[in-house]
């Protein structure tokens, strides 16, 4: 009588670890996240460095961009915008409420 089968589905089988504590702990860690982009975003000064400094700074990088021929320079280019577009706040209060929602999501379902 050949049990290989038997031994081979109970080596295959995995203990679930039970992530929920590090969900939770990322969730609270999103919602304070969460809460500082809002007061941040509120502020005046956040209004004062967008206008005069991330905002002037992509608008230059993207000028420059579509004016520029050097594949290397082009490169390098995309990657400078792509960290400016990350100071766009609303997109970055954006991203961290859609991951705070699908942990939440994943807790309680």
């Amino acid at each position: 009588m050949n049990n290989a089968f038997a031994i081979k589905d109970t080596l295959d089988e995995k203990p679930e670890k039970d992530i929920s504590p590090l969900l939770r702990k990322r969730a609270q860690e999103l919602t304070d996240i969460v809460e500082a982009l809002q007061k941040i975003a509120g502020s005046q000064h956040w209004k004062v460095l967008q206008k005069y400094e991330f905002d002037d700074t992509l608008s230059s990088l993207l000028v420059e961009l579509g004016n520029e021929m050097d594949t290397v320079k082009i490169y390098r280019l995309q990657g400078e915008i792509k960290r400016a577009k990350k100071f766009i706040l609303e997109k970055l209060l954006a991203d961290r409420r859609i991951e705070l929602e699908r942990i939440r999501k994943k807790l309680n379902g």
